[in-house]
């Protein structure tokens, strides 16, 4: 087999083979003759067939099979004889034609596959090691507040005379002239609209006057506030020439909920909550846990920064951007997925999915039935589905099938579970110091955390 290999850019091979008949003649024979044994066709004995009929009948079916079986070979051998680790998919250029290729008795091929060199990935142990595990305390002020919230959470709405804090505004959003199926019924909070000093002064009028036209581009401020671009194109239907008509409902305002035994056996029915006291200790108890998960959440997040940051060999955006070509994505949601987070999330699951092989970990089955609930659970909110799902069984069959269905949720489904695989038998050799920290001082160290990232990577990352 002559092959041409290319480095297209840093973390992508172009590998341009030919295939020639002494590669792939005497395979095709062996596998000739073992249909031959098996194959049944009218008006002649098993295993009679003359082999001039079978090949003449399957041999292009059969040689597709053998070719695809030796480059899988020889990209193989390439890779590792290169010191390369690849992703998982190959995604082949040409032929465009395969069946026309195949009948060829040269066919070639044109391969791309991303890399990292296996010499360049690291596993920083030292500096992992250094990464600290946080146990927040929590104090008798954050349980006032989180039973306040609580109260407000489970609160009703009460109609109020003033537009002011710690109350909303309903209102009518509807072009003038316009259908009342374009008529929306919307909502602000008074510290929403405090953040744009124009649309809280614009809030007040129609407070006072209970309906107010503006145009368009007045409108904008307000419209992106409470509402999203499909309302605003879709429902609304609005130009930069329209006018917009306010029209005023109400100001309400949240009455946090009385701590009551029948509040406490309507809300939470299985805890056996009676008095103000035990929902303080359980309110203590649900917000410790909170907090817990926070700090575990915020030390995978420093161990995964880490990890990336010391590997500095490139990812290829040429290749992921065609991977996704080929599992049917378009231009607009390529662009909205192939961000510099979906890079460096590649790049992690890469590290690690090496790290798993090269400690000769094995996935249980326990692994796999973890990782197909998290991604389908995952799968399911995009989607909207989750409601539609009844127990732990129905979850796992619905993950179970999107894996037959769609290549691109089986590959994530795999590398999650890889990756939690890898990143726990990791984790396990750390023995990372605890440092004991208020919810204050945590608040301030993620904050600083942020703050690095930012300055690592040039693009707005959330506060």
């Amino acid at each position: 087999m002559k092959i041409d290999a290319k480095v297209v850019e840093p973390g992508l091979y172009r590998l341009k083979m030919q295939v020639e008949p002494t590669d792939y003649a005497d395979r095709m024979t062996e596998e000739l003759k073992k249909l031959r044994k098996k194959i049944k066709l009218p008006g002649f004995r098993p295993g009679k067939v003359p082999m001039s009929l079978i090949k003449k009948q399957f041999g292009n079916e059969l040689k597709s099979e053998v070719i695809d079986k030796i480059i899988e070979e020889q990209i193989r051998e390439f890779t590792q004889s290169n010191d390369l680790f690849p992703f998982d998919d190959m995604i082949r250029e040409a032929p465009v034609d395969m069946d026309e290729e195949i009948k060829k008795e040269n066919p070639e091929f044109v391969y791309e596959i991303g890399y990292a060199p296996k010499s360049e990935i690291k596993f920083p142990l030292e500096k992992l090691k250094q990464v600290p595990k946080y146990r927040i305390e929590i104090s008798e002020e954050n349980v006032d507040e989180y039973i306040e919230f609580k109260r407000r959470l489970y609160g009703n709405m009460i109609p109020v005379e003033k537009f002011e804090p710690e109350t909303f505004m309903n209102f009518f959003i509807q072009p003038k002239n316009g259908k009342e199926e374009q008529k929306i019924s919307t909502s602000i909070s008074y510290t929403k609209a405090s953040s744009n000093k124009k649309v809280l002064n614009l809030l007040k009028k129609l407070e006072k006057d209970k309906t107010y036209e503006l145009g368009f581009e007045e409108a904008e401020n307000l419209l992106k506030l409470v509402m999203n671009k499909e309302e605003i194109d879709g429902t609304l239907k609005l130009n930069p020439a329209d006018k917009v008509m306010l029209i005023f409902e109400n100001v309400n305002k949240i009455k946090p909920i009385d701590i009551t035994p029948e509040f406490l056996a309507q809300a939470y029915p299985d805890e056996g909550l009676k008095t103000e006291e035990d929902f303080r200790k359980y309110m203590e108890k649900e917000l410790q846990s909170l907090f817990d998960h926070e700090a575990k959440v915020f030390y995978l997040k420093n161990i995964n920064e880490i990890i990336i940051n010391e590997n500095k060999w490139p990812v290829s955006e040429s290749y992921f951007k065609k991977l996704l070509q080929l599992y049917g994505l378009i231009e607009e949601d390529i662009s909205e997925v192939l961000t510099d987070g979906f890079l460096r999330d590649k790049k992690r699951e890469h590290i690690l999915k090496y790290y798993f092989i090269k400690n000769n970990l094995e996935l249980t089955s326990e692994d796999f039935v973890q990782a197909v609930v998290t991604r389908t659970s995952e799968w399911l909110h995009y989607t909207g589905e989750y409601e539609k799902i009844n127990d732990y069984n129905q979850m796992i069959d619905k993950g179970l099938d999107l894996i037959k269905e769609n290549e691109l949720f089986k590959n994530e489904v795999m590398n999650f579970a890889y990756e939690t695989k890898a990143l726990a038998h990791l984790l396990s050799g750390l023995q990372s110091e605890e440092k004991v920290v208020t919810t204050m001082e945590f608040s301030q160290i993620q904050e600083q955390f942020l703050e690095n990232m930012r300055s690592t990577y040039k693009e707005k990352l959330p506060s």
